[in-house]
């Protein structure tokens, strides 16, 4: 089976890998990339309690220096993959979240992990790779939640009303992990350590890459790309390469983003994880 990934590197390498090992095919066609954006170490908030990851990428690319100024404080990350990016990237102290924002949240809401070690400040990450990126980057204490940003700011605003919350996050996000912590009195601290853009092709150019063959299935993995890969759907010179494929998403809101226009049947993870993603496309159902 053929199947399209559209993720930005590095992930997109790590996920043709996977799919490799699965046996799938992989086609590599990234309708995205991340960048750099320019951050201080003065970024840190001095009354900071804890920091907050929903994305490893928000680690990746966030300056060593800043990182050495936040290693000390709890680190939330939104799910496995984030809490491995913040320990790699330095972060002492982390806490993984089940990679949904709003449960992680949630769970800093709680306070359990944070109050435990409010004096090393834990990293809570949204997810695995966010948390990876953290401790790869100088982050000690970090959490890596289950992957969804909503769900991890419910967990984090229990137990630190009145404090602040130093969030490490892109310029392309929804408000579902912030807007619950300041509803919560929760000072929210943004900063934005990279931003995502589109990446465009011709219609020889996606041809080449594709091989002139169709693609029998498509991985989503954030409602940006959902969008851009239905633009791509809609071109009249492409319509050939992808009328058959079936399409798989990561969550629900990145499914909403795809418009299903010629009515495909969209399967969605049991869980905003890549690993339930390819669970999904290697069952089949």
């Amino acid at each position: 089976m053929r199947v399209l990934v559209t993720r930005p590197q590095p992930g997109a390498s790590r996920t043709m890998r996977r799919l490799q090992e699965l046996g799938f095919e992989p086609l590599l066609l990234p309708l995205t990339e991340t960048v750099t954006l320019p951050v201080g170490a003065d970024a840190a908030s001095d009354n900071a309690v804890a920091v907050a990851v929903t994305s490893a990428n928000a680690v990746r690319h966030a300056p060593k220096e800043l990182i050495r100024a936040l290693a000390a404080l709890p680190c939330h990350a939104v799910g496995r993959r984030t809490a491995e990016a913040a320990r790699w990237a330095g972060f002492l102290s982390v806490s993984e979240g089940a990679g949904d924002a709003e449960r992680l949240a949630e769970a800093i809401a709680a306070g359990l992990e944070l109050i435990r070690a409010l004096a090393a400040l834990p990293c809570h990450a949204v997810g695995r790779r966010t948390a990876e990126a953290a401790r790869s980057t100088g982050f000690l204490s970090v959490s890596e939640g289950a992957g969804d940003a909503e769900r991890l700011a419910e967990a984090i605003a229990a137990g630190l009303s009145g404090k602040a919350v130093v969030y490490l996050t892109g310029r392309v996000r929804f408000p579902a992990f912030e807007a619950p912590l300041r509803k919560a009195g929760v000072e929210v601290r943004t900063v934005e350590t990279y931003d995502t853009i589109s990446l465009d092709y011709s219609d020889d150019e996606i041809r080449a890459r594709l091989s002139h063959q169709a693609v029998d299935a498509m991985l989503l993995y954030s409602a940006k790309a959902a969008a851009a890969l239905q633009a791509l759907t809609d071109r009249a010179g492409l319509r050939d390469l992808f009328e058959n494929m079936q399409v798989f998403a990561l969550s629900e809101r990145v499914a909403a983003a795809f418009d299903n226009a010629a009515g495909k049947k969209i399967r969605m993870a049991r869980e905003p994880q890549e690993e339930a993603l390819l669970e999904l496309l290697h069952r089949g159902d």
